[in-house]
């Protein structure tokens, strides 16, 4: 398998042929009413941004994914998207955002496909191995909350109309040390929201748990495991080691993405 960089030129050492396919149309839905979100809810906010969110503690994975369950099928109708969280999740949110304001950003494909086959070749750095075959094994949805909720000590409930804006909104840093501030997790949510149904379900420290609703199989599954490894490249070297593994994980309804 042998990838094309842009101008066409094929490229002996990346994976195949291939350009990422353009981004679905997701239009921003409209924010909801907001209402208080009742008792049991402290008023807080994320210190960079000075959003106010609501927080509730949880005692154990069971109590965080049913709370987040409960809130999430709510959600058209109050504007309010919960979100997993731990204790460092407030130090990721700290950060106020670049003065003068994020520079515009790209679609979901172009960002990608600049870290793809941009100036630093990233595609190159890759190597895909080994593709298992599809298992068609998924976890089922209750097991995949308590998954995510693993480390939860609360639940937050932020004021964004979608799932992928909850990054930006709240300007998380997980990822700072891969020069990647809250904005530009925008673009690839919103892509992978139109493409598979992905949703923002927990935010750690470090960590990004999405669930999946329609995940890629197949070579689609593949190519999703580039753009994972665009998005995340610790997926890669610090994780699976190679594109065919994190495939496997492409495949199912549960993603997680740490920034070493």
């Amino acid at each position: 398998m042998t990838a094309a960089d842009p101008t066409g030129q094929p490229e002996a050492s990346a994976p195949r042929p291939f350009e990422l396919a353009p981004d679905p149309d997701v239009p921003t839905p409209v924010a909801g009413p907001l209402p208080s979100p009742g008792p049991g809810w402290e008023a807080a906010r994320t210190e960079g941004t000075g959003l106010e969110v609501w927080k509730r503690a949880v005692a154990d994975p069971s109590e965080a994914a049913a709370l987040w369950s409960a809130r999430r099928a709510e959600h058209a109708a109050t504007g309010w998207w919960p979100l997993l969280v731990d204790d460092g999740f407030w130090q990721s949110v700290e950060l106020e955002p670049m003065p003068g304001g994020p520079a515009p950003l790209v679609d979901g494909r172009q960002w990608l496909s600049d870290r793809l086959f941009g100036a630093d070749r990233l595609i190159d750095q890759l190597e895909l191995g080994e593709v298992a075959p599809d298992s068609g094994e998924t976890g089922a949805g209750a097991d995949l909350l308590l998954g995510a909720a693993q480390n939860a000590t609360a639940v937050v409930l932020v004021p964004a109309p979608a799932s992928w804006l909850v990054p930006e909104l709240v300007n998380w840093e997980g990822a700072v040390n891969h020069d990647m501030s809250g904005r530009q997790h925008t673009p690839v949510l919103r892509r992978w929201a139109g493409a598979y149904g992905a949703e923002l379900v927990a935010m750690t420290l470090d960590v990004v748990t999405l669930r999946v609703a329609d995940p890629p199989a197949g070579d689609d599954a593949v190519v999703a495991a580039f753009e994972a490894a665009a998005y995340c490249e610790d997926a890669v070297f610090q994780g699976t080691g190679t594109v065919g593994t994190l495939a496997a994980m492409t495949r199912q309804p549960l993603w997680m993405f740490w920034w070493d």
